[in-house]
């Protein structure tokens, strides 16, 4: 993202996307980039299912997620406990080894935050269960 806003002119940024996808195609004998097309897909799946108020589904947390790594394999959705906030625990058996991303709700406006992974890289925070303690 950084080379990307650092380049001057239409042209060097349109050379940089084209780039961008010819090198993660994976199959190079056809004509479409499938995950060019896939990433697509998951945006406007994220824009349809996790937009909040004014902030587009892209731009949230799980939206994010849903974008880089799919559709969990399992889900639980936590809406209405009467001992916590909102919260949604998102399971992928094949990610390393099988990893999960817990969503709080933690205004009560559905703007699921991330506050812990067992993803490398991620947010990862062992209390996470404090976060949905109410008020």
């Amino acid at each position: 993202v950084n080379r990307y806003k650092q380049l001057k002119g239409e042209e060097a940024k349109r050379k940089f996307l084209a780039e961008f996808w010819r090198k993660r195609d994976p199959d190079k004998s056809t004509p479409i980039n499938e995950l060019k097309i896939e990433y697509f897909k998951r945006v406007e799946y994220a824009n349809q299912h996790f937009s909040v108020g004014n902030k587009e589904g892209w731009r949230t947390d799980r939206g994010r997620v849903y974008i880089m790594y799919g559709p969990p394999d399992e889900y639980e959705r936590h809406p209405n406990e009467v001992d916590s906030k909102p919260y949604e625990i998102w399971y992928y058996h094949n990610i390393e080894g099988g990893v999960e991303f817990v969503f709080v709700d933690k205004s009560g406006f559905s703007d699921y935050i991330l506050v812990h992974s067992t993803k490398r890289n991620e947010i990862r925070d062992d209390n996470w269960r404090l976060h949905i303690a109410p008020n």
